[in-house]
């Protein structure tokens, strides 16, 4: 099965998907791929560094249930890649990257004009990573090691879907549908982008059903484990 995991920006998806590889854990579900935790400032700090404001409508949320809140300015996202949970940076937003004199107008991120500053170096590791999942569950699948996992990609957005760019591996993995001891994937994608993905992927993975980032959802998702 395919999860579409979709919903406004900043309502707390990567969290719940944090929340989500923590049960998988629990019950000896590997999780595979990448989350994309956002960076963010104090509003107030901001200020004072001279971040120019730019989401004063959104909150950030702590947690699954939303039960720490505060008003924060979002600047950067990171990798964490799955399943070691290493960290690394990923995007710095435009207006920083422009200021600070890191923006790249070359990169692929910029042609494809995304609000985000994005080091083609960045998607290079995310691709590698993804390749080295396809390369272990080959070796799994021949071994014939028994486990269980999921398949996680926070975010294909229009890089991946529109532009034939991005996360490729990702794609090319989620192209061959289910292998080895991953039977189910879940992917982050905006809603403008939700038919392109049902359409590409559903049938490859036995249909798909969309969600957003409710404890309901939670238990949709974990009903097959």
């Amino acid at each position: 099965m395919l999860f579409l995991l979709t919903g406004d920006v900043q309502i707390g998806k990567t969290r719940w998907l944090e929340h989500l590889v923590e049960v998988f854990a629990e019950a000896d579900v590997t999780s595979y791929g990448v989350l994309s935790p956002g960076v963010w400032i104090d509003h107030a700090l901001a200020q004072e560094v001279g971040v120019e404001q730019k989401e004063t409508k959104h909150s950030r949320q702590e947690g699954c249930q939303g039960e720490l809140r505060g008003r924060f300015e979002k600047i950067g996202i990171d990798t964490l890649f799955l399943p070691d949970k290493r960290r690394a940076r990923f995007a710095l937003r435009r207006d920083i990257a422009q200021a600070s004199g890191l923006y790249a107008g070359e990169d692929q991120a910029a042609r494809a004009g995304l609000i985000w500053h994005i080091s083609d170096g960045a998607i290079d590791a995310v691709n590698e990573h993804f390749a080295s999942i396809s390369r272990d569950l080959m070796n799994a699948s021949s071994s014939g090691a028994d486990a269980q996992g999921i398949l996680i990609v926070d975010e294909l957005g229009w890089l991946e879907l529109k532009h034939d760019a991005g996360f490729v591996e990702a794609v090319h993995l989620l192209d061959r549908g289910p292998q080895g001891e991953i039977e189910d994937a879940i992917i982050v994608v905006r809603e403008a982008l939700l038919d392109i993905a049902e359409e590409r992927f559903s049938s490859l993975w036995g249909g798909c059903l969309r969600i957003g980032s409710s404890s309901e959802d939670l238990e949709k998702v974990l009903s097959g484990y």
